[in-house]
């Protein structure tokens, strides 16, 4: 017996349709004319529902474009798209609410998790049309920027076994692509490009360097669109690694034309005074102008706070970000990722200092805190700020309170590279005065760790130190670990502290004041790097 259910056609302007109607133990073919929509009762059995999956599987949209939806990164990024918020003045807002109805759709598929249903998912696609419309404001109800978004509700009535429904939507895909085709021939229309290149900026390094192509090619066709420019900006410089001088140039000039197009933007302002400190030119000024701006804002996730605070910690002042930092959470006092940023400055001021003064007691305090408060905040996502708070409780020689939270996180959730360094890290860290068995154990997961993580310079240098410690030669890995060093952007992770410290206990001090003064001389305007070549100078 073939299954029936009730199904209805939308058929494409201009194009005569044939369709198979199946019904008992027959099979008919109907040939329907064109400017016809017919509500009928259709037979759709598995053929029906093969030839419907075909026609689902040509569509653009989340569905199809093969994204990371481990439950991981969904939990990740519904996070991070509720901290961007649903400000009515945001040009992608439409694609938010598409993103945000796809996570909660992947969220409910794969198990129960709270707040996140079909109907969720349902209600965040039609207002993702709805805005999409708005955004536009145009005399037309219906147009190109809808191809995705009637896409992933083609796609998601028929997860949802409403084939009738799923129909609809595809024909009304396929409506809209014969009615706005692509203005170049076998790519597709720059609607989608654009959406496809935001959506894929949320994603993993590899989906950035997507995005930045996908921009490019929508950009070529409307190049007076100010927010493809500033996003096709952003994604070029973030998803760039280890850029040459002349890729360097070219970011600096795209970043510094989408800063003329989109002033209002404070994110790209202060991404684009980041990398022009890279160049040494002086930001200060900027900087705190910036910081102004930013703090009479309302605050999201991208209000511009973060790559600002980013800014003041490798080219300005930790003090100043601190109390940047402090201003926002204390004037938004409910926003949860001004406190994560906070949480952060404190973090990147305490293991700024080897001195275990007052001052930096009382901020390691503060810190562990406020990383208590954040890992409350996201009960799904808090990873991160509990790797932080281990290393806290590592630098306070609490190691058992440091272990204790490695052991949770390795017991309950997938591997991640990122953990054993943290955990290697913290281990070497918070131990003082160990045994002879525990200085053994320490070198061993060191030595792991720079194994796992070999990319991690930090890491390595701190297993370089521990090494010599035992009596191990490191003078010639030290000095290819220096080359490496240098040659990479710095920040205070970056693994010049421990590498000059190294050279301090265990090398030469001459070749420590070598090393500190060529990453000073590389990056001028790099405050920690001033403060390493006094170091090595007294």
């Amino acid at each position: 017996m073939i299954p029936v259910l009730s199904a209805s056609l939308f058929l494409p302007r201009g194009r005569m349709s044939t369709w198979l109607v199946l019904g008992g133990e027959t099979i008919s073919s109907v040939t329907l004319a064109p400017d016809t929509l017919i509500w009928t009762h259709l037979g759709i059995g598995v053929l029906g529902t093969l030839a419907l999956r075909a026609r689902l599987g040509a569509l653009e949209c989340h569905f199809t474009w093969e994204l990371d939806n481990t439950r991981s990164n969904v939990l990740y990024l519904r996070d991070k798209l509720k901290d961007i918020g649903t400000d009515q003045g945001n040009p992608w807002l439409g694609h938010i609410y598409n993103l945000r109805a796809h996570i909660h759709f992947q969220l409910a598929s794969q198990e129960d998790t709270t707040g996140s249903t079909l109907e969720d998912a349902l209600r965040c696609f039609g207002t993702a049309a709805e805005a999409l419309r708005q955004v536009r404001n145009t005399a037309s109800y219906e147009g190109p920027w809808l191809l995705v978004n009637y896409g992933n509700l083609a796609w998601l009535h028929f997860h949802m076994e409403e084939h009738a429904e799923s129909l609809v939507y595809v024909g009304k895909v396929e409506a809209l692509l014969q009615e706005y085709p692509s203005p170049i021939q076998e790519q597709l229309h720059q609607e989608v490009l654009a959406e496809k290149a935001w959506t894929l900026m949320n994603f993993g390094p590899a989906s950035k360097s997507k995005a930045v192509e996908y921009f490019t090619k929508a950009i070529e066709v409307e190049p007076d669109m100010v927010e493809w420019t500033t996003s096709h900006a952003l994604a070029l410089s973030i998803s760039s690694k280890d850029p040459s001088p002349e890729q360097k140039a070219n970011i600096l000039k795209v970043l510094r034309r989408a800063t003329e197009r989109d002033p209002d933007n404070l994110y790209i302002v202060a991404v684009y005074l980041k990398r022009l400190a890279e160049t040494g030119e002086a930001i200060e000024d900027q900087a705190r102008k910036l910081a102004k701006k930013v703090l009479r804002r309302p605050q999201s996730l991208y209000s511009g706070i973060r790559p600002l605070l980013r800014l003041y910690r490798r080219y300005g002042s930790l003090d100043e970000a601190i109390g940047v930092a402090k201003e926002a959470s204390d004037r938004h006092p409910n926003a949860r990722h001004l406190k994560d940023c906070l949480a952060r400055c404190y973090m990147w001021k305490v293991f700024s200092d080897d001195r275990d003064s007052l001052l930096i007691h009382s901020l390691r305090e503060r810190a562990i805190v406020l990383y208590t408060e954040v890992v409350k905040l996201y009960p799904y996502t808090f990873l991160k700020a509990k790797i932080s708070l281990a290393k806290l409780y590592a630098a306070r020689h609490n190691k058992m309170e440091s272990d204790e939270i490695f052991k949770e996180l390795l017991a309950t959730v997938e591997y991640m590279v990122e953990w054993t360094t943290s955990h290697a890290l913290a281990l070497s860290i918070s131990s003082k005065d160990p045994s002879p068995e525990q200085k053994a154990n320490i070198l061993k997961v060191l030595r792991r760790a720079t194994e796992r993580d070999p990319d991690n310079l930090y890491i390595a240098a701190v297993y370089l130190e521990r090494l010599a410690e035992t009596g191990g030669a490191i003078e010639d890995q030290a000095r290819k670990l220096a080359e490496r060093v240098l040659r990479r952007p710095q920040s205070i992770y970056s693994g010049i502290r421990p590498l000059l410290r190294l050279y301090r206990r265990f090398g030469s001090l001459d070749e420590a004041i070598d090393v500190a003064k060529e990453a000073s001389d590389r990056h001028p305007n790099a405050r920690h790097l001033k403060d390493c070549l006094a170091r090595c100078y007294k």
